[in-house]
């Protein structure tokens, strides 16, 4: 794989930086699919199911979640609790990768951001 090529990479990877500290390589370990440390494991799980929700959504009825009048709110509330969490402890998680996986999904799936 080059660095280019990102499509067996999980969804929450954080690309490494040319300057400053490595952070990326701790938040990178931290969403790996072993890791069971607290508060790490937690916050990847909801995320990567929450995000799969809408995957699936996608793929029954070929529109995005945030189009449905009755799922649409429930999946972006369920987002931005998530996106509340990120006050909390972390681990090793980056927030602000993490808060901008949300709002990108959310983008994608068709969800206004700008009230967030």
């Amino acid at each position: 794989m080059t660095d280019t090529d990102n499509t067996n990479r999980h969804p929450l990877h954080a690309e490494r930086t040319a300057s400053g500290p490595d952070w990326t390589r701790a938040h990178n370990q931290a969403i790996a699919p072993y890791n069971t440390r607290r508060f790490e494991h937690a916050i990847t799980a909801m995320l990567t199911a929450w995000r799969e929700y809408a995957r699936d959504h996608r793929a029954q009825f070929e529109t995005p979640i945030g189009e449905d009048y009755v799922l649409g709110p429930a999946w972006r509330e369920i987002g931005a609790n998530i996106r509340q969490l990120l006050n909390g402890e972390l681990g090793r998680l980056d927030g602000g990768t993490l808060d901008g996986f949300i709002l990108s999904t959310m983008t994608t799936e068709g969800i206004d951001t700008t009230e967030l």
